[in-house]
């Protein structure tokens, strides 16, 4: 699953079969939650969005609504219509669907987005 994340201001991603061409950057990055601190120096590509920062030891795939909205798509919400988050891209939109659990995950395995007719 990628989770999109509302506090977060970092992508990062764990699961190699979301992502391509991981290499190595001078610089890095320290990301802080209730796991701890990770530290990574790793990069990758993940394909619709970008570059995102990669470590196999954080906790979970994670976009978050900061870099969405800097790449310029919008994102809607509506509490009363299933209470997904829906990123509009260009081609298509994604849904953040809420799991029981409260957070919002988009599952690319089960390609769990919409055409943009929708």
């Amino acid at each position: 699953m990628i989770l999109l994340d509302n506090q977060s201001t970092t992508d990062i991603f764990c699961n190699k079969d979301f992502v391509t061409g991981i290499h190595t950057v001078k610089g890095r990055v320290s990301v802080k939650g209730n796991g701890g601190t990770l530290t990574t120096n790793l990069k990758a590509y993940v394909k619709g969005h970008g570059k995102v920062w990669f470590s196999e030891n954080a906790m979970t795939n994670i976009v978050s609504v900061a870099s969405v909205v800097k790449k310029g798509h919008r994102i809607t919400y509506d509490s009363a219509r299933g209470g997904a988050f829906v990123v509009h891209k260009p081609r298509r939109k994604i849904l953040f669907n809420r799991h029981p659990n409260g957070l919002h995950y988009f599952d690319p395995v089960a390609k769990l987005s919409i055409s943009a007719r929708a």
